[in-house]
């Protein structure tokens, strides 16, 4: 089971989150776009606010950070 999150803990976590896509380490980014994926898939309605910032993180990103961003962005674009 996941964590419930109201919709305001929900806002936090996303500002959160956003902020560690910014760190120079490439695992803390990609696990933070996973994160931010699960969160898109638990609430769809946050899946375009998600692609966004994963899209931005293909664009620029490590070779790591490109990869996952495509596998992940394959999973949103299919909610």
């Amino acid at each position: 089971a996941r964590l419930e999150l109201s919709q305001n803990e929900r806002k936090k976590v996303m500002q959160i989150l956003s902020g560690y896509l910014n760190d120079n380490s490439k695992i803390v980014i990609t696990f933070t776009m996973q994160a931010l994926a699960d969160l898109a898939v638990a609430e769809p309605r946050l899946a375009p606010q998600v692609v966004k910032l994963l899209e931005d993180q293909v664009a620029s990103g490590s070779a790591a950070v490109r990869n996952r961003g495509h596998k992940l962005l394959k999973i949103l674009m299919s909610i």
